[in-house]
């Protein structure tokens, strides 16, 4: 099946990181040092396979390297970026503040009310409040493996780090305690997500793998519910979709897949991209998945299960 948009070159070298503004707003970030966002609209509402209308809304400039993370809320836009810095910019695409983070002190980033954690190379996720802008708290994963992905779960109970290690971290995002340290992968994850209700981690590893883990109470949490293989390379990025039935996953394989929790297997396979497919996404509503690579292009799927 065809994709139901896409705009090749839509930076000027690849792109790295992705997120939905919301339903409409699907916002990019690139080793081209600029962020953008887009308008996505579906012609035909009522369809869900109707063609989406593309256009370049804003340029978000500023970074000096490359744009590696993004995180959104309804209020604000969060980037990290090689050159060591965190920008905040408005849905507008002006940017708020500008935060040196020291060396390599932010590769993922997370989002959650007032709060923004971000991982560092030294094992370490660092919390800064979105008030003032300040470092509030350095919480320590006692392995000290560079954290490549952070995020906060949808109900804001859990923050979780995934390690060059293999390791996944779980946090109280309320006490900041250390819950569950689980030595999940044999490799780096890259890419951490939840189901909607927050019962489920999600983790995506170079070691091939997606793994699901339980979070619904402290006796299960952390024990690990099933292992998807399929891809042929390291998985990038995983989200998953509004109703929690399916995953979506792209890999450096060059591939996009969908997974279904119930069936435990996958049920599609694109191949719309000619690189590494860095970041994946899904828009709030649920209708519209999309894919960013390093063929610095990004392609715009249905997100409505067939």
């Amino acid at each position: 099946s065809k994709p139901l948009g896409f705009r090749e070159n839509a930076h000027s070298d690849g792109i790295w990181c992705c997120a939905w503004g919301n339903e409409n707003t699907f916002i990019t970030g690139s080793v081209d040092e600029t962020m953008k966002i887009w308008s996505v609209t579906q012609k035909d509402k009522q369809d869900p396979d109707s063609p989406v209308d593309i256009k370049e809304k804003s340029i978000l400039a500023g970074h000096t390297l490359g744009v590696i993370s993004v995180a959104v809320n309804d209020k604000i836009i969060a980037s990290s970026s090689l050159d060591c810095h965190l920008r905040f910019w408005d849905h507008e695409g002006t940017c708020k503040q500008v935060i040196g983070c020291g060396a390599a002190e932010n590769w993922g980033i997370g989002l959650s009310g007032n709060l923004v954690a971000t991982g560092s190379q030294g094992g370490n996720i660092n919390i800064w409040e979105l008030q003032n802008y300040q470092k509030v708290q350095t919480l320590e994963t006692k392995k000290k493996a560079m954290i490549l992905s952070v995020a906060f779960s949808p109900n804001g109970r859990y923050l979780c780090c995934g390690g060059m290690d293999g390791t996944v971290c779980v946090f109280d995002a309320q006490s900041m305690k250390l819950l569950n340290a689980i030595e999940g992968h044999t490799k780096g994850i890259r890419s951490l997500s939840f189901t909607p209700d927050s019962t489920t981690l999600i983790t995506a590893s170079d070691d091939t793998q997606i793994k699901l883990f339980d979070l619904r109470d402290d006796s299960k949490r952390g024990n690990s519910i099933f292992s998807f293989t399929g891809h042929s390379s390291w998985v990038l990025s995983v989200a998953s979709t509004q109703n929690g039935k399916q995953i979506i996953s792209s890999s450096s394989d060059g591939s996009v897949k969908f997974w279904d929790i119930a069936k435990r297997e996958c049920v599609q396979t694109f191949k719309d991209h000619s690189d590494q497919v860095w970041g994946v996404s899904v828009n709030p509503t649920g209708t519209l998945v999309g894919s960013v690579g390093d063929d610095k292009s990004f392609y715009i799927r249905s997100g409505i299960e067939k």
